[in-house]
């Protein structure tokens, strides 16, 4: 009998592992649909955020808080196109001129010195291997198939967002149902706090994206940079990403910069440090008051791994997913395992 309840205990673990195994390959193969699906949470949240400031102080219901949000923001964007669109044509179009001129510019400096030759030949080399080993109609193929899938993702996402929006409680309910009867008072408050982290985040990013945008904007103007506008609205979206999203828009500025004089680019090293500095130190704690603490080494950590992954979507996505990890970790391990109540920052 002994035997038997050994065999079963044994066939029991194998299954459980072979479920995780195929789980964690299922997860694998299917992550990129995971990411979309999660980018649509998160924008969901964001809705849904600033539709429940609109019910709290309006007398609307919560659908047609959610269509005037959607619509003020439709218009809002429409009208920030209205205004700058000529500007930023205009500078997008400069920045694709100048921008070749100004790699141009760097290689030839570059040449000067023995080691900058032979990163140019090994650059050189490598390029042309690319170039002959690949087929023009491939690539145009690959590069209208990429278009695609962008726009097919980002369709999916709004629609994915507006549904979860528009009644939020339904998957709510439907997620906690997933606990037992007796746990699904707690399954409820991890549910609320995991979205409210998230709405916590993306509200506090979406400042700090300003405060640069705004700040590097003025800051190029000030030292007679071109293309200040574009540049300044450049480094405000890549702030989307913290710690690593800032780089984004420091290198294609410093060549730019070179290619007025070496006064120019350490003038934008500078400005950058300014910027930089003050949002991390000045603007990001202030917002953090309110907004989700997330540990630099643990988002730095989570960029470098969902980046090396699943590329520039996993970099993106990567730091409001470990927001909503630490969510997790802190209410189901550290409050209900180990029985610790206080904060962890």
């Amino acid at each position: 009998m002994e035997d038997v309840t050994d065999r079963r205990h044994h066939w029991a673990i194998f299954a459980a592992g072979v479920a995780v195994v195929a789980a964690g390959l299922l997860l694998w193969l299917a992550a990129d649909k995971l990411l979309m699906i999660f980018a649509g949470i998160l924008l969901a949240v964001f809705l849904g955020g600033l539709t429940d400031l609109v019910t709290r102080y309006t007398n609307l219901s919560r659908r047609l808080a959610l269509a005037v949000v959607c619509i003020t923001l439709v218009v809002a964007a429409f009208m920030a196109c209205w205004f700058t669109a000529s500007k930023l044509a205009e500078q997008a179009g400069q920045f694709n001129e100048e921008l070749p001129a100004a790699i141009k510019s760097l290689r030839h400096r570059l040449q000067e010195y023995s080691w900058g030759k032979w990163a140019a030949e090994e650059l050189k080399q490598v390029r042309t291997s690319a170039e002959g080993s690949e087929k023009t109609l491939s690539r145009a193929a690959g590069a209208a198939s990429a278009v695609f899938e962008s726009v097919g993702a980002v369709v999916v996402v709004l629609f994915l967002a507006l549904f979860l929006a528009f009644d939020p409680d339904l998957y709510k309910r439907s997620v906690v149902r997933l606990a037992p009867v007796a746990r699904r008072d707690r399954a409820r408050e991890v549910v609320d706090g995991a979205a409210s982290a998230l709405w916590r985040w993306t509200l506090g990013r979406l400042l700090a994206m300003a405060a640069v945008a705004v700040g590097a904007t003025l800051g190029f103007w000030i030292i007679g940079m071109p293309l200040a506008l574009i540049l300044g609205v450049f480094a405000g979206l890549v702030n989307f990403v913290p710690t690593l999203g800032p780089l984004f828009w420091l290198i294609p500025a410093l060549l730019l910069a070179f290619v007025h004089s070496p006064a120019h680019a350490l003038y934008v090293g500078l400005l950058f440090t300014v910027v930089q500095t003050l949002e991390a130190y000045v603007i990001t704690p202030l917002v953090q008051q309110r907004m989700v603490h997330l540990p630099p080494a643990v988002a730095l950590g989570v960029q470098v791994i969902f980046g090396a992954l699943w590329g520039v979507a996993g970099l993106a996505l990567a730091t409001p997913f470990a927001a909503l990890a630490l969510v997790f970790v802190q209410k189901l391990y550290v409050e209900d395992t180990l029985g610790d109540h206080g904060k962890v920052a």
